[in-house]
């Protein structure tokens, strides 16, 4: 799961602590089905990673580990610009006015090449996605 808070201000810090309860659910339902399972959060700072580490649910199971995406400055001075865009239009309250997608590509992307490099052969599964979520990477080692 990808998530782009680049800081844990107002509601981002509840939001993401329930990203992070649905991560761990659909770790636990793939494991009740017998099958190994390893869950990544990936976040845009350090800050954010220190603060998702030392939640209980997080902290207590090995498998799910938080990783901070490695961004150029001009990426995260883009997100950046992108995230007061998106501020601008939620105040202004029109939807078209506020947008994620560079933060969301840049984040998949990142998680991809993560998942890739630390399990080598990780495809894009078809099967259904645990708790019927679309993740933001789902892969089978087959």
């Amino acid at each position: 799961m990808a998530k782009s808070p680049l800081d844990l201000r107002g509601a981002k810090a509840r939001n993401l602590r329930l990203d992070v309860e649905l991560l761990a659910r659909g770790l636990a339902s793939l494991r009740a089905k017998g099958h190994e399972a390893v869950g990544y959060l990936l976040v845009f700072t350090e800050g954010v990673a220190r603060r998702a580490r030392g939640w209980d649910v997080v902290s207590g199971d090995s498998e799910l580990q938080v990783l901070v995406a490695k961004l150029s400055d001009s990426d995260l001075h883009a997100i950046r610009a992108e995230k007061v865009k998106n501020a601008a239009g939620t105040r202004s309250g029109v939807a078209a006015d506020s947008i994620a997608a560079l933060g969301q590509r840049l984040g998949e992307e990142a998680l991809s090449s993560e998942v890739s490099a630390r399990h080598p052969g990780v495809k894009l599964s078809d099967d259904p996605p645990p708790l019927g979520v679309r993740w933001d990477f789902f892969g089978t080692a087959r």
